[in-house]
């Protein structure tokens, strides 16, 4: 079942399964709803429209977009559920460099196990907990492998026990900083109009980071924390909570969140000294790889609001832009923006 909403995607030559002829056809998305495990799920379906047929036979779907179509069901039903979704699951093969067969084994699972969650089969929730678990844990993940050693030759195991061993090092910084971070908001838990009545959300900070350093290039830090308010504001308005659960201070620059230099710490970026000035700068670097499903389609539709109308805007115009917004105006400097001033904002 769908809607009537619908968005052209792309055109192409096929040879066209209802008419027969090869010509170019135009695939389409719309909403659909489906049912796995007895659960409803709202997914965006693609199919392809043949002109050269009347509008009550027109539409098809190759059996390689059925696949996609029914993946994507499965990874709503995933969100929905709070699994990991296929998607997840290949980032995370990708993190250590494992194959689909190396990591079932690192894991003492069947060689098809993993391959057949990336494609039509939902992981049990113990599973999942595995896999979150040495998602954000590195030493776990070199437990499991040290226990699983004999499954590999001795060359592969050297390999795969250097890049769990590098990643140790790097999210043993990050587990700390971002331990510092939550400390640092334990303050704000009772106080919902300060954080948008949400706890926050580190992973979902570093994603809306890195969202709008692939798609804003440069991108440096003071027009980075005016997007990061922009978005969750616009979030908050639409939808009655924030995005993140950041909490933003009025600064001489605009609105700051707090534990802004936590937050850079968690991102890629680089310095730019200006020598004329006296100044440093810093660039945040677009991610090698970013998929936007990470986000639900309410906060892509917030996100991609928030990325027209200030995609072109250096950081000292979006500045002025925020010293114009209620939200800024009737704070105090160094005080709390409440969200409730959310409501104010127009993009």
């Amino acid at each position: 079942m769908a809607t009537k909403q619908e968005t052209n995607l792309v055109k192409y030559e096929i040879e066209c399964p209802l008419c027969g002829e090869k010509h170019t056809v135009c695939e389409k998305t719309r909403k659909s709803v489906a049912f796995v495990k007895e659960t409803q799920v709202n997914y965006r379906a693609k199919y392809c429209v043949c002109e050269n047929c009347n509008e009550e036979e027109n539409e098809f779907v190759p059996a390689k977009m059925m696949d996609a179509n029914l993946s994507e069901a499965r990874n709503q039903y995933r969100k929905k559920c709070g699994l990991l979704t296929s998607s997840d699951i290949v980032e995370l093969r990708e993190l250590y460099g494992l194959t689909q067969r190396e990591l079932a084994r690192m894991l003492g699972w069947g060689d098809a196990t993993i391959a057949r969650y990336e494609s039509k089969f939902i992981q049990d929730e113990t599973h999942d907990e595995i896999l979150r678990t040495i998602r954000h844990n590195a030493l776990e993940a070199r437990q499991y492998l040290v226990r699983n050693k004999d499954k590999f030759t001795k060359k592969r195991y050297e390999e795969i026990l250097a890049s769990v061993e590098e990643e140790v090092s790097r999210t043993s910084q990050r587990f700390l900083t971002i331990q510092k971070l939550e400390a640092e908001y334990l303050a704000f838990q009772s106080k919902p109009e300060l954080t948008g009545k949400k706890r926050l959300n580190v992973d979902k900070v570093c994603r809306m980071v890195a969202f709008f350093a692939m798609h804003c290039m440069p991108l440096f830090k003071v027009k980075l924390m005016k997007l990061l308010w922009y978005s969750d504001a616009l979030f908050y308005k639409e939808n009655g909570c924030s995005m993140s659960g950041l909490v933003y201070q009025h600064m001489p620059m605009g609105a700051l969140p707090v534990g802004n230099s936590g937050i850079m710490e968690l991102v890629p970026y680089e310095e730019i000294y200006n020598e004329q000035e006296d100044y440093v700068s810093y660039k945040i670097l677009p991610p090698l790889s970013f998929k936007e499903s990470v986000f639900s389609e309410k906060e892509l539709c917030v996100l991609r609001k928030v990325l027209d109308k200030f995609r072109d805007f250096s950081g000292a115009a979006m500045s002025a832009y925020m010293h114009e917004e209620a939200a800024y105006q009737q704070t105090a400097e160094r005080a709390y923006i409440p969200y409730s001033l959310a409501e104010k904002i127009e993009l």
